[in-house]
């Protein structure tokens, strides 16, 4: 509550308050939530602001609006509702300031060596005569050519913060529109509003609705209508639909917009004459689709019809297959050397099937037939572990996809392309489930004419992330030669593991083991979440490494349906890493804490670090001044700073549509009754095909049971397989 009028503490205007921030209590990034000490002038001294205030700085002087309250706990306390921020003018002030962190190149050592140097005029020096810099101890040319050219990006950026700290945006989002608008901030965002929702990951339209309302755009305004059209379809592509049904969109948008579905009419319009969406007539329903992705799905159906045109190679020959016999030291099963056929002599080809029913046999098979040939032939797949793990079982060289066809993240696209093919006869790509539509295309366009393209995956595993489902709709075609692999070997079906994978997915509940001795699939019972997840956390952390000599980093992953409850993966990351890496030194951001030693998970795919979806690393090192981290991925070195860190996550527990192409010794399951809306056929399937020496699942069988006969009815929207047999 506001204090009262004759309040001796109270300052003249209640809803407003200036000082200079003395220390950041308490920050959270993810929230723009902070609680800081503030000093005021005059008798009110030292007050705690709690608000929008993740990115003010140590020594900043802030003007805030808000309102005095008095908190049960904290007592009384200023709520700020927005903040604008001035460069301190005190020797001590811009000694916090500069040593914050703000600019690169100062820390808090060399802020002391400036200010004892210019005092009060330091921030003037750096703004008209930096070069006066070089006489203080420490810095030379290459350094002040870093300060230089770090100032000169934070005053570009101070900009950018007040003109959209001023639209009602919070300092956390405002600094990543500028970061990634740059010196064009304002411009852009007077031109459009809604550019910070396309362009800024974790800006959403409604966020960037109300600033275009702040800056008075009408509700019927035309660029308005336009976003929220592409929003509504941009959402559904997340979900992993490649077009809306044109009168889903009309109902969506026309509530999203809060407008007449005639105005979204228009806007459609306007939108496909932009060539922005593609309008597409399909029966008595019409498809929307974004125009790129209309653009991949008609491309990649005519690519792969073309090549069917193709002239094959020969079958094998008797030597041929006997060099093949060699490489394996083993007999090919009758599916098995179909598929071998069909990948040496066919133009395309998909090989599918579930764990140990051989595909990874024929992969190696094929590849001896064409060393015999003297062919040339490159190994690929969506994820860097699926990649290693391909090279390791194959004994040959084997890359991620993008790397394969070289994605130049400067320019956002691929280096080879139909005018600059890959220089390979074969191009044989593992866990194709996983290639999504834009990522198909981009490969089959990179296959040279005359080359043949090999697909190898789990078409019953969970789609991709990313739009389409490529692999289900080409085989839906029946257009595309395709050998379908059913038969369990006989070394994959000595365990309980892969029976058990290939018994949920025709809809029976697996046979787990029992007994003293080591077993491969386990169920523990436990039908409270808390309970649960102690168990899990005690199987990660000492009874797997223990009883199977595993490392609980490198070699144990859990697996969960969901992100929230005491067995999804938030809660399940912070036991774990309490458990496992108890390093209290590290950068907070959002829910978490990234220290030295942590696992971690890259969440979207990071074009200009060269940094895909699903990728794991491990954090190697914290630099706390500078407010930023390297992690290891692979071999890699990466580095991240604090406002990059929402590309990461801790990946001691992670989803199971994450984990899609990565493979594990050990694998460990919550299946819980508070996960019933996820609890699904296909997902658990893929995490018991996740694991490849052992599985724990922990939970109640009811929850078991409901996961093995559920299966999942929501079909994504896509034409492929129609457009692939010439329907549309």
């Amino acid at each position: 509550m506001p204090p009262a009028a004759n309040n001796l503490f109270s300052p003249p205007d209640d809803t407003r308050l200036t000082g200079v921030v003395k220390r950041l209590t308490f920050v959270n990034p993810e929230t723009d939530f902070a609680v800081v000490r503030l000093e005021v002038a005059g008798p009110i001294g030292q007050v705690s602001v709690v608000g929008p205030l993740s990115q003010v700085k140590e020594g900043e002087e802030v003007e805030l609006t808000g309102r005095w309250d008095e908190h049960k706990k904290f007592g009384r306390q200023f709520v700020a509702e927005s903040v604008r921020t001035r460069p301190p003018t005190t020797q001590a002030g811009i000694r916090r300031y500069l040593g914050s962190g703000l600019v690169k190149g100062i820390g808090p050592v060399m802020a002391g060596r400036l200010v004892d140097k210019f005092g009060e005029d330091t921030l003037r020096v750096l703004d008209e005569t930096p070069r006066r810099l070089m006489s203080v101890e420490g810095i030379g040319r290459k350094r002040l050519a870093q300060i230089k050219r770090a100032w000169q990006e934070q005053q570009e950026i101070r900009r950018g913060l007040v003109f959209l700290q001023g639209l009602g945006l919070g300092p956390a989002q405002s600094l990543k529109v500028c970061r990634r608008l740059g010196e064009r901030t304002v411009e852009a965002v007077r031109a459009d509003p809604y550019v910070v929702s396309r362009e800024v990951r974790g800006i959403g339209f409604a966020t960037a609705d109300r600033m275009a309302r702040e800056m008075g755009l009408a509700v019927d305004a035309e660029p308005r209508l336009r976003a929220g059209v592409l929003f509504v379809l941009e959402s559904q592509t997340e979900e992993g639909h490649v077009f809306v049904w044109r009168d889903e969109l009309l109902d969506a948008a026309g509530r999203v917009l809060d407008v007449d579905q005639r105005l979204v009419e228009t806007a459609m319009d306007d939108l496909a004459a932009a060539k922005e969406i593609e309008i597409t007539p399909a029966g008595d329903r019409t498809a929307i689709y974004p125009s790129w992705l209309a653009r991949c799905e008609r491309e990649l159906a005519w690519r792969l019809l073309a090549r069917l045109d193709e002239e094959g190679s020969d079958p094998p020959r008797k030597a041929e297959w006997a060099a093949a016999r060699d490489s394996l030291a083993l007999t090919l099963a009758p599916a098995q050397e179909r598929a071998v056929a069909a990948a040496v002599s066919r133009p395309v080809v998909v090989i599918t099937g579930g764990p140990g029913t051989g595909k990874t046999t024929i992969v190696r098979a094929v590849t001896a037939i064409l060393g015999k040939r003297r062919q040339k032939f490159v190994l690929a797949a969506p994820t860097g572990r699926a990649a290693k793990r391909l090279a390791e079982l194959t004994k040959h060289p084997a890359s991620t996809v993008h790397r394969l066809l070289e994605f130049d993240p400067q320019q956002g696209r691929f280096n080879r392309d139909e005018r600059h093919p890959l220089a390979a006869e074969v191009v044989i790509v593992d866990e194709a489930s996983m290639l999504d539509l834009w990522l198909a295309n981009a490969l089959v366009k990179a296959v040279a004419p005359g080359s043949r393209l090999v697909l190898v995956g789990d078409v019953d595993q969970l789609p991709s992330v990313g739009p389409g489902a490529v692999l289900r709709e080409i085989l839906a075609s029946g257009q595309v030669e395709s050998v379908y692999l059913s038969e369990i070997h006989r070394q994959a079906a000595r365990g309980r593991l892969i029976p058990g994978a290939h018994a949920v997915n025709q809809g029976r509940s697996p046979e787990f083991h029992q007994g003293p001795d080591l077993g491969d699939l386990y169920f523990i019972e436990r039908d409270d979440p808390a309970e649960a997840a102690q168990v899990i956390e005690d199987l990660v952390a000492r009874r797997i490494p223990r009883g199977f000599d595993l490392d609980p980093f490198k070699d144990v992953q859990v697996l969960s349906p969901m992100h929230k409850g005491e067995v999804g993966t938030e809660s399940l990351n912070r036991r774990l890493q309490a458990r496992l890496n108890p390093e209290r030194r590290g950068i907070e951001r959002g829910a978490f804490r990234f220290a030295r030693g942590d696992k971690v998970m890259c969440v979207k795919n990071d074009y200009d670090r060269g940094v895909f979806n699903g990728e794991l690393g491990r954090v190697t090192a914290v630099d706390l001044e500078e407010d930023a981290l390297i992690v290891d991925f692979d071999g890699r070195r990466v580095l991240y700073e604090a406002l990059d860190l929402d590309a990461l996550t801790l990946a001691y527990a992670v989803t199971v549509h994450k984990s899609q192409g990565s493979e594990f010794p050990a694998v460990v399951v919550p299946v819980m009754n508070s996960h019933f809306v996820m609890l699904r056929r296909n997902l658990l399937y893929t995490a018991l095909t996740r694991a490849k020496r052992l599985c724990v699942l922990v939970g109640t069988r009811s929850a078991l049971t409901r996961a093995v006969k559920t299966t999942d009815e929501r079909r994504r929207n896509t034409f492929l397989a129609r457009r692939l047999k010439g329907e549309l």
